[in-house]
């Protein structure tokens, strides 16, 4: 009699990510958006397209709808019209009184595993509605037998001032993508990148209007560093800010065996 057939998926083996060699380089903006209207989700368009296999970077900052410094999961989910995946990185709020009275900014990733066409939608889902609003994005070519994996990070509030230092340490001596975003409480677009790091395009990632302090800008910067630890301290305008700053690498996929017993 022939016995059941048993399929055994065993465990992931090692860990679930082995980190490899990569190499990321620079491609360019697809996108940069801003709003003042109340809305979530809110929909954009890109500006060019994100390849497929590439990797795409989205910098989102918003009033914060929080009334408490750190991540709050404000920044729910991103989905686009070629049905990508993205994670989110990284979160963090700075709160300074209640909702809106401060900014939020989130930091998210996908390898694109389908052509997203230049004006092609990309939404953002909030854990409510948002008015003031922006996003700049980057992308980066990659290795594509691989996948992403975040090494670290850390988040900083400003009140009023300048955006401060972020330090990133005890990483593993491999190539890293090094990411800072930033979210500005203020209509002011001054922004000059960290010593070695480049600036994101941020043509349309800042609100306008009056008062100053109800706007809102997206600001992100990158660069490509192999070394256990980095530090950025980009100028932007004096004002409220919230950082994040990611760090990304290349690493293999993890390996499923199964077995079929007879």
């Amino acid at each position: 009699m022939q016995r059941a057939v048993v399929y055994a998926v065993l465990a992931l083996l090692g860990p679930l990510l082995s980190v490899a060699w990569g190499a990321f380089a620079t491609v360019g903006t697809f996108c940069t958006a801003q709003s003042k209207t109340g809305a979530d989700p809110y929909t954009f368009t890109t500006s060019a397209q994100l390849d497929q296999n590439n990797l795409g970077i989205i910098v989102v900052a918003t009033d914060n709808l929080t009334a408490a410094d750190g991540n709050n999961n404000e920044h729910v989910g991103i989905t686009d019209a070629a049905g990508n995946s993205w994670t989110k990185a990284r979160e963090f709020t700075n709160d300074l009184g209640g909702a809106a009275t401060g900014v939020t900014v989130s930091v998210w990733h996908s390898k694109a595993g389908a052509n997203l066409a230049s004006g092609g939608n990309v939404t953002v889902d909030f854990s409510g509605s948002v008015t003031a609003k922006a996003v700049t994005c980057w992308e980066f070519t990659m290795d594509s037998t691989k996948v992403i994996q975040v090494d670290g990070g850390n988040d900083l509030a400003n009140d009023g001032v300048d955006a401060g230092a972020i330090t990133v340490s005890g990483l593993a001596n491999v190539e890293h993508l090094w990411l800072r975003g930033t979210g500005v409480e203020n209509n002011g677009t001054t922004y000059t990148a960290s010593t070695n790091y480049t600036t994101f395009t941020h043509t349309s990632s800042t609100t306008s209007g009056n008062p100053v302090a109800s706007n809102i800008g997206a600001r992100g910067e990158f660069r490509v560093f192999t070394g256990t630890n980095d530090s950025t301290n980009p100028t932007t305008a004096a004002a409220d800010n919230a950082s994040a700053m990611v760090v990304l690498s290349e690493a293999v996929p993890s390996l499923r065996r199964v077995f079929i017993v007879h």
